[in-house]
């Protein structure tokens, strides 16, 4: 087999042919693999394995692994490149293996091999466990988990995620629960701005994920981005009113919490246009309904400016709300109306 960019020799796809043993040359190089390194160990009547990984040219200077190759030969021979620099005599020892067999050192150099192919990151940083993750394929995530270093298991893409993060935004929930039962701290690995699985699967609305995190993961439900903004604050924006009482079940005192701009989930919600989700929130604690932002906005003041007209009503009907409440910059909900334009809802 060869994936090189340049020739594979005649006498290289020949030689092995010629040997009585199974015989496999392997070339990634994207140089050329000569007469020399392919003729030679496959003159021996055992299995050969010839691979190279270099990105130089594996040549003649390299020894033959069986000097002097006798019709009663019959040692395995296991030849190694994955150097980016050219195999020659000094670097013979460290490359080139012969054994007899195939007792326990053979199987270890096999193993050893199969786990750098596995864990080998592709020009996205991307590990097969990683793409597998990704695109769901469970039996295949179970296979590459035997042979997955620790490496290979925490290592995240160009966007930050690492296999658990994808298979959590995909919505993935047996690979998830699969990784988890591998390394329970996957759970708590972070991606750009320190956005936790948790929160990735709140965000997308994956309501299985989030109970299996919840319940396999102790304190993930309080960790937050850098923003501030913790699960709940995500789930409530995107109207995910099933994940916002999950959310809640698992802690109560999360209604209260802000982000850096002062903002509890209940400020979220009403951005968006689910009376559900702000009903469930003010259920969960109705005084949160007069916790102001750091510019002294209430949930009122924001549902007003943003127009959405079911959940002002919402608010409205709360004993809690005081209607003349005022921002920093003293007004009230219904001076904010007021100053409104007359049109639809607004989309921010």
């Amino acid at each position: 087999m060869s994936r090189s960019s340049n020739r594979l020799d005649q006498s290289s796809a020949s030689s092995p042919a010629s040997s009585k043993g199974p015989v496999l040359v392997m070339s990634r190089s994207s140089n050329r693999l000569d007469q020399s390194p392919a003729s030679s160990p496959a003159s021996g009547k055992g299995p050969v394995l010839l691979m190279s990984g270099s990105g130089n040219r594996l040549d003649s200077s390299l020894p033959s692994p069986s000097p002097s190759p006798s019709p009663t030969a019959a040692a395995a021979v296991l030849v190694l490149s994955n150097s980016g620099k050219r195999m020659d005599q000094a670097g013979r020892k460290k490359y080139v293996k012969q054994m007899t067999g195939t007792g326990e050192e053979f199987d270890s150099e096999v193993a050893e091999i199969r786990a750098a192919v596995v864990n080998e990151p592709n020009e996205m940083e991307e590990s097969a466990l990683l793409i597998a993750a990704e695109r769901g394929f469970l039996d295949i995530v179970v296979e590459l988990l035997k042979h997955s270093n620790k490496e290979s298991l925490t290592r995240k893409n160009k966007s930050g995620f690492d296999a658990l993060h994808v298979a959590a935004k995909e919505g993935h929930r047996d690979i998830v629960k699969v990784l988890l039962d591998h390394d329970p701290s996957l759970g708590k690995t972070f991606g750009q701005s320190n956005v936790t699985p948790l929160i990735t699967a709140a965000i997308r609305g994956h309501i299985e994920v989030v109970n299996l995190l919840l319940e396999r993961v102790s304190g993930l439900v309080e960790l937050s981005k850098a923003n501030g903004k913790n699960a709940l604050h995500f789930a409530a924006r995107q109207g995910h009113v099933e994940i916002v009482q999950a959310l809640l079940d698992a802690d109560r005192q999360l209604a209260r919490r802000t982000d850096k701009k002062g903002q509890t989930a209940l400020h979220m919600a009403v951005k968006g246009t689910s009376a559900a989700v702000v009903r469930a929130l003010v259920n969960a604690d109705p005084a949160i309904v007069m916790l102001p932002d750091r510019n002294g906005n209430l949930a009122l003041h924001v549902a007003t400016r943003k127009k959405r007209s079911e959940i002002v009503n919402e608010l409205l009907l709360l004993p809690d709300t005081n209607v003349n409440a005022l921002t920093r910059d003293r007004k009230t909900a219904f001076d904010i109306a007021e100053g409104l334009p007359l049109s639809e809802e607004s989309a921010g």
